[in-house]
């Protein structure tokens, strides 16, 4: 905003000395207001600018808040999926699991009771308790992918950090009135 107040002075002062060059006299009945007029303008050049500078620093600030925004709604979105996974996952664990452990043991029955001549039956009863395996680890990744899972903490250099926030919050800061800087004030260690 104050840049758009300085720009505005200069217009101001550029019309008042092109006023001077030119010999223009503005004159109100037998008074010279050329100066009154000039000073008129500065002024509202200068408000005009820092208005205009003004809206231009909010619509970055909107900018950036409608990115958050639409970033959380992003992310609320996706965990919303990832609730709505894991209420299904954990449905088709209660309602497939049970059915599965009576299968599986049905088998195991009937492997233990098949006849030693008999080696297609007991190579189906087999056949089946693995496939009944290979579904509930299936049932379980997909448990376990629908669970959240915790941050993963990672080792971050400070200054980094403090230089990434520093730029996201600069404009913020701006708008109200201050500066952000960051002063490097270690003796050359990382």
């Amino acid at each position: 905003p104050w840049l758009g107040a300085g720009l505005g002075c200069l217009t101001g002062l550029f019309d008042y000395s092109l006023f001077s060059l030119l010999d223009v006299r503005m004159m109100a009945g037998d008074r010279e207001v050329t100066p009154l007029i000039a000073l008129f303008y500065g002024v509202s050049f200068a408000i005009g600018g820092w208005l205009v500078g003004r809206v231009a620093a909010q619509r970055v600030y909107i900018r950036r808040q409608l990115t958050a925004v639409a970033e959380a709604r992003a992310r609320a979105a996706q965990s919303e999926k990832l609730a709505t996974v894991g209420r299904l996952a954990a449905g088709v664990a209660h309602e497939v699991r049970n059915p599965l452990a009576v299968i599986k043991s049905s088998a195991a029955l009937l492997a233990e009771s098949v006849p030693p001549d008999d080696a297609g039956l007991a190579t189906a009863a087999t056949f089946i308790q693995e496939e009944v395996d290979r579904l509930d680890a299936f049932i379980s990744a997909l448990l376990d992918y629908s669970r959240p899972r915790p941050a993963e903490l990672q080792p971050a250099r400070a200054g980094r950090v403090l230089e990434r926030f520093t730029t996201l919050a600069r404009g913020d800061a701006e708008i109200r009135g201050v500066a952000l800087s960051l002063a490097d004030e270690s003796d050359g260690a990382e």
